[in-house]
């Protein structure tokens, strides 16, 4: 079962009357929060253990689950844009979970599948943001909703 499904499972049970249900997901989930935040306090005496434990995509997405993803949204956001060399940040900010990101592309003419990439990069990236604004592709800004992990 995949990270992402947690959220939706748990509002599942919100309309159920499963309160025991609920109370035993919910201590679960603290449990293991508390027990990766204590890992990942243990790993950050080394940097680059702690990079590598981030950077596992079967890890990644629980330690954004529990907000414990040691890098800050904005580095994975340039991170992952690194990868598409067609782009540059022009300006970068997070505010309250959102993130503005204003881009220019270069070196190739924008098209459907640079937007694409783009836009798939940005949201894995930052998955943990309430909303993500994009500026700076070829057409009007593109609002990306985010699925959020509480």
């Amino acid at each position: 079962m995949s990270a992402e499904r947690i959220p939706e499972l748990l509002d599942s049970l919100e309309g159920e009357d499963h309160p025991a249900a609920r109370e035993l997901v919910r201590t679960v989930l603290e449990l293991h929060g508390e027990a990766l935040a204590a890992l990942m306090q243990i790993a950050a005496a080394d940097p680059d253990l702690t990079a590598r434990i981030a950077a596992d995509e079967r890890v990644r997405g629980i330690l954004l689950l529990h907000g414990l993803h040691p890098q800050a949204p904005e580095q994975r956001v340039r991170s992952a844009l690194r990868a598409i060399p067609e782009v540059s940040i022009q300006a970068l900010a997070v505010n309250a979970g959102e993130l503005q990101l204003h881009i220019e592309c270069v070196r190739a003419p924008p098209g459907a599948r640079l937007r694409e990439r783009i836009e798939q990069a940005v949201q894995e990236a930052v998955p943990d943001l309430d909303r993500v604004t994009i500026e700076g592709l070829p057409r009007a800004a593109i609002a990306i909703p985010v699925v959020v992990a509480s």
